[in-house]
């Protein structure tokens, strides 16, 4: 990458004798620009995914967050994912729903909807009459005494819960 000064009074005369930086630089701008070109398109997906899901079109805001893409070319990933989830949710698809919630947690687990991704799971597998599965997912969160985990653990078997480790409530 060359270094062009917009002020220098030569300006792109300097490029004149080395046609090389000339080329590197506008390539520098192409793949910048072709970047950001895909953001804007991921983002624009997303506006439009939020929009469906205003307008209750549950299935068709899945499908557009269905770009593989998004966590890769966006700082949104937990967040592209946790609207897919959402929406899949709503459209009463709940096993598909689980796993991109799974996937939020396991990919993010840092991210700040990945506690309530692990309370919704859970509440998926209460739904769907899986409720022996929910204190090994909740573990985690009632180790750090959060409230809903606790209290999603409690609705449970109680001596069930002290089975799987989970003792504190």
């Amino acid at each position: 990458f060359s270094t062009w000064d917009p002020e220098d009074p030569k300006g792109k005369e300097k490029y004149v004798g080395n046609p090389e930086a000339w080329e590197r630089t506008q390539r520098f701008v192409r793949a910048a620009i072709s970047v950001m070109e895909i953001e804007l398109v991921l983002l624009a997906r997303m506006v439009r995914a939020r929009i469906k899901l205003n307008a209750r079109d549950f299935a068709g805001a899945a499908a557009l967050l269905d770009a593989i893409v998004i966590p890769d070319h966006t700082s949104l990933g937990d967040y592209a994912l946790f609207m897919r989830a959402n929406a899949l949710e709503q459209a009463a698809k709940l096993p598909e729903s689980r796993i991109v919630y799974e996937q939020l947690v396991n990919d993010y687990p840092s991210s700040i909807r990945a506690r309530e991704s692990t309370l919704r799971d859970a509440d998926i597998l209460m739904r769907t009459g899986d409720p022996s599965a929910v204190p090994l997912l909740l573990k985690d969160l009632a180790a750090k005494d959060d409230a809903a985990a606790l209290l999603n653990g409690a609705t449970l078997h109680p001596f069930k819960l002290k089975e799987d480790g989970i003792d504190r409530l």
